[in-house]
């Protein structure tokens, strides 16, 4: 979760924003959407500031130094921390994969780009064979649920073992999309959208899904 985390506050959104979309993005994270009753701007903001200190410092805490002095960072066995980002080919995502790009260099992440068409990056996906996947937004998670979270074997896409290890987070943010997505009482509904493991959902798309 550290590195999901440094990596989304790794991302300039404004800066994408001015680059790719005229100024007219208004940076967040991946929440709900405005016309939701249950959009606040408190979720939609958050793990979205760009703040390559704090960034830096998760990936420090998280056991990922540079070691050798060459702006990268390594794993533990010595080999550089780099990543693969899929793209669709047919959008603006390959414009805004080649600023985080940049902004992940920044922080010590080496990136790749896989640009490619959606019948060739899809097929990836769904067999796991992806380390980074950029889609476009992410469904509710009320209505696509097995996007967010445990619902069955190889789901979520981004924790195909998730059923049987996946972090206690992964499973709590399961039982509240559930118990959400059950209840009939709005209040009720409203309290279990505000719990703040509700909001981890933000980061386990991280601006783009990943498996980290």
């Amino acid at each position: 979760m550290k590195v999901r985390k440094a990596l989304s506050y790794g991302i300039n959104r404004e800066e994408i924003s001015e680059i790719v979309f005229f100024g007219l993005f208004e940076p967040a994270g991946i929440s709900f959407e405005l016309t939701s009753p249950f959009y606040t701007p408190e979720v939609s903001r958050r793990y979205a500031e760009h703040d390559p200190e704090r960034a830096r410092a998760l990936l420090d805490e998280a056991g990922y130094l540079n070691r050798d002095g060459d702006g990268y960072r390594e794993f533990s066995d010595g080999r550089r921390f780099e990543v693969t980002i899929d793209a669709f080919s047919n959008s603006t995502i390959p414009d805004i994969t080649e600023l985080i790009a940049e902004h992940w260099a920044d922080i010590g992440v080496k990136v790749h780009l896989n640009v490619a068409l959606q019948e060739i990056l899809v097929p990836r996906r769904f067999s796991g064979e992806f380390e980074i996947h950029v889609t476009g937004a992410p469904a509710n998670p009320f209505t696509a649920p097995e996007k967010f979270a445990l619902t069955a074997p190889f789901e979520p896409f981004w924790h195909r073992n998730g059923l049987r290890e996946g972090p206690a987070w992964l499973r709590e943010i399961t039982a509240l999309i559930a118990a959400a997505g059950t209840t009939l009482d709005p209040a009720e509904k409203s309290r279990l959208v505000s719990n703040p493991s509700f909001a981890l959902w933000c980061v386990s798309h991280c601006q783009s899904t990943c498996r980290f």
